[in-house]
């Protein structure tokens, strides 16, 4: 905003908020057994990519990432479909699991089951997925593009990688310590309490009205 000319003073910046899950409160490491459709191998490192198989998220520089991974014992499973695509199919390496859409409570509990939610958008305004991934106490690993560096804390609620060159995405994978994500569950969840809740982002909202319709009070 203030690039294209708006006053620095007229900016106000205000976190987009997702509601929290009622059980969501009673997790103290961010999972609760909860069933899904397609059980996640438990020897395994479990990934979840979660939107829109188009350009903007970055899909296939995930797909190409796991393709080079030399390591048996990760996994990427994918939520979503194609919207903005030629519609030819994706060719998936051995490694991922494509499950097509899903409801928000299945959703949800992919979200707990998971080791780690990787967003490798190319462009994105905010990264509502970022901040479901935490609700439910789960580490993202996300692309350094648009605003997702500020809803991930690097090294402690998951890890922002540079988009460029590609191998930086594929050397962070092959890295991953299935026992240090683990430990970044708590840190997770608490950062999405503190800035992402419904409720904050309703609070600030109605502070920033009263002090709008105050200030237009007082110069009538």
């Amino acid at each position: 905003a203030v690039g294209v000319g708006i006053p620095a003073g007229k900016c106000v910046r205000i976190y987009n908020g997702v509601r929290d899950i009622p059980d969501g409160r009673d997790i103290p490491d961010g999972r609760d057994g909860a069933q899904v459709g397609t059980p996640l191998d438990p020897r395994c490192l479990n990934l979840l990519f979660v939107g829109r198989f188009d350009r903007q998220k970055g899909l296939d520089l995930l797909l190409s990432a796991m393709g080079r991974v030399q390591r048996s014992d990760l996994r990427l499973y994918l939520i979503g479909s194609p919207v903005r695509s030629s519609g030819e199919p994706l060719d998936l390496p051995a490694n991922v699991v494509s499950l097509g859409w899903l409801a928000h409570d299945q959703i949800d509990a992919y979200y707990r089951a998971a080791d780690a939610v990787v967003v490798p958008s190319r462009w994105e305004g905010f990264g509502l997925v970022a901040a479901e991934a935490m609700r439910s106490g789960t580490p993202v690993i996300c692309s350094d593009r648009g605003a997702l560096p500020e809803v991930v804390a690097d090294g402690r609620t998951g890890f922002v990688f540079a988009l460029d060159p590609p191998q930086r995405l594929a050397d962070l994978l092959a890295g991953l310590d299935r026992e240090g994500l683990a430990r970044m569950r708590p840190a997770a969840r608490a950062r999405f309490q503190e800035l992402f809740t419904d409720e904050t982002m309703h609070r600030h909202l109605m502070a920033l009205y009263q002090e709008v319709t105050t200030a237009h009070r007082s110069a009538v």
